[in-house]
């Protein structure tokens, strides 16, 4: 089984990676992202927050009407933390919903 830090170091190198694995790594980079964003919040709470879709540059994430209020607030930063995580500028945007 492959851990997800070698699949980041993977595409960041690749010069073309398939949609659905950009995807996945987008989607998993996130998790990790809001994860260390939001440390002191319970498992419980963290479990509802779930990176859905990534599309044209686009990340959609689900959350709690609170949580999300937050998460819109600190998007920008969240952004740049998931580029920075997969070493490409693939997420341009956030979209937030409520779980």
């Amino acid at each position: 089984m492959l851990r997800i830090g070698s699949l980041l170091k993977d595409v960041s190198t690749r010069p073309r990676v398939s949609l659905p694995m950009q995807a996945l790594v987008v989607r998993a980079a996130a998790k990790e992202a809001i994860r260390r964003a939001y440390s002191n919040i319970p498992e419980d709470v963290f479990k509802k927050v779930k990176p859905t879709t990534f599309k044209n540059g686009v990340l959609t994430v689900i959350a709690p009407r609170l949580l999300r209020v937050d998460l819109q607030m600190r998007s920008g930063g969240l952004v740049s933390a998931i580029n920075s995580a997969i070493g490409k500028r693939l997420v341009r945007d956030l979209r937030l919903r409520n779980s």
